[in-house]
């Protein structure tokens, strides 16, 4: 587990230090103009590259097969956390990051379809827009107009917010734990007396993760 640990810490700095991390603000923009064809979408995501060089590690922490996935950590860690408060702590965590895998709002398949939920949506924006990894993914995002991927990439950015408040509060713990040297190199038994199994819940909004170098 302590390899795992480091692993995410070490992801959760390259996370910070880009420009990206700092941003606490999403906006999308519906022009509507007389003449359907002059419709258009506009969002407040200025530096692509930037935003791409962040997306190349963000796309580790919510992938199954990678040891820093989120989820696996969440699981796991609290075996290895002898204090009953922060086990609740990294319970309300992956709550909230079960929460932010499915669909956001109800009207959110009208405009995403089969893609509404965190998870479909992570999907196609990466696999079939970024990096291209799926060819069947691919197909149907070049098949997109250029609104409609403005859409699913803003949809997606709300997604990565969520996700960013999960990934902080599991930075914070793992902190925590070890300050008070409450991190253990083998699974406790939680179902000894006198040590509490976690508990659950409480989603909150998504801060920066933090100036550089902090």
């Amino acid at each position: 587990m302590s390899r795992r640990v480091h692993l995410f810490e070490r992801l959760y700095a390259d996370l910070k230090e880009n420009p990206y991390s700092q941003r606490t603000e999403l906006t999308i923009t519906f022009n509507f103009a007389a003449h359907p064809g002059w419709n258009s979408i506009t969002t407040n995501l200025d530096d692509r590259y930037v935003w791409e060089s962040y997306l190349i590690r963000f796309r580790q922490l919510i992938s199954a097969d990678d040891p820093v996935y989120l989820e696996g950590i969440l699981r796991i860690l609290p075996r290895y956390v002898d204090d009953e408060g922060l086990r609740r702590r990294l319970g309300s965590a992956l709550d909230s990051w079960k929460a932010a895998q499915r669909i956001p709002a109800l009207e959110a398949p009208l405009s995403l379809g089969t893609f509404a939920s965190g998870r479909e949506t992570a999907r196609l924006y990466l696999n079939g827009g970024i990096f291209h990894s799926d060819p069947d993914l691919s197909d149907i995002w070049d098949a997109l107009t250029q609104d409609q991927r403005r859409f699913v990439e803003h949809a997606f950015r709300s997604y990565e917010f969520k996700v960013r408040n999960v990934i902080i509060e599991l930075k914070r713990v793992i902190e925590r734990a070890r300050d008070e040297a409450l991190l253990r190199d083998r699974p406790l038994d939680l179902g000894r007396a006198g040590v509490g199994r976690m508990g659950i819940r409480t989603p909150k909004g998504p801060p920066a993760l933090g100036p550089p170098g902090s």
